[in-house]
């Protein structure tokens, strides 16, 4: 086995990521920094004979490149300010969450608006494709994370490699699967649960555009579900409950809102 140099220049030196896109085998993108530690990210649609510079939108040294195995351009990218996504290919870019500092996200295979970035402050979760974020880091005792891998198959699990504290694995948030109903509407409904994480009392808030019950289900990480929501006709578009959690054993749930045929998870994350 013998290594050849590639076409970049040397002073392109500093690569710290590099993705295929899943969809064109001959596409590649490398992210990483300039010799001034500006944000560089490149890209190749010839397998590596020629690139090209991209990235409008993205700031800072690029340190995780990860595609949607199930959406065509869609891709995030790591840096030191922060999460960016991108649905063209890369050329473009969208800031989303509020944390740093970003060095690996993964997305789950099965479910593109399921997706994990490890930051110098913990860990953070999306169901929603990064509208929200929440915070996971119970059971962490160093929350700068280096890197994460997810499996989605047998045994469903999520590690997590820290700098200084070794290995930690979770489950995933939920072992329920859900289809996608082909008539779900997502802006139909939206959904906010605070104060995350909960203690004692957690309050969820649903705003909608239909006249339609609210019903909604607590669900364990195993699936199993812990609390049946009181299905709720909504006044003025608004549905609020007020659940208390004292009774739940520490841990992370998902909660799953159904309106018609529109159907939206959030975590909810319990404290002792």
């Amino acid at each position: 086995m013998s290594w050849i140099h590639d076409t970049l220049p040397d002073f392109f030196a500093r690569s710290y990521a590099i993705a295929f896109d899943p969809f064109d085998s001959t596409r590649i993108l490398i992210g990483g920094d300039s010799i001034y530690s500006y944000k560089l990210l490149l890209v190749s649609t010839d397998l590596g004979n020629t690139w090209t510079h991209i990235g409008n939108g993205l700031t800072g040294p690029v340190a995780c490149i990860t595609a949607s195995p199930t959406v065509s351009g869609l891709f995030y990218a790591g840096t030191s300010q922060g999460l960016f996504r991108s649905t063209d290919g890369g050329y473009n870019w969208t800031r989303t969450g509020t944390f740093t500092t970003v060095r690996a996200v993964v997305i789950s295979p099965e479910d593109e608006n399921l997706i994990y970035a490890g930051t110098a402050t913990g860990v953070y979760l999306t169901t929603d494709g990064g509208s929200t974020w929440q915070q996971i880091n119970q059971g962490l005792t160093n929350i700068n994370i280096q890197s994460l891998a997810l499996r989605t198959t047998v045994n469903p699990a999520v590690f997590a490699g820290t700098n200084g504290a070794g290995i930690f694995t979770t489950s995933p948030p939920t072992a329920i699967k859900e289809g996608k109903s082909p008539n779900n509407t997502r802006g139909k409904l939206t959904v906010v649960v605070s104060p995350l994480p909960s203690r004692k009392t957690v309050t969820i808030t649903a705003h909608t555009n239909t006249g339609q019950a609210l019903t909604g289900t607590i669900y364990d990480r195993s699936g199993r579900m812990a609390i049946s929501l009181e299905p709720k006709v909504p006044a003025g578009g608004k549905s609020v409950w007020q659940i208390n959690t004292e009774h739940l054993p520490a841990g992370t749930y998902l909660l799953r809102l159904q309106n018609g045929d529109c159907v939206v998870n959030r975590i909810l994350v319990v404290t002792e």
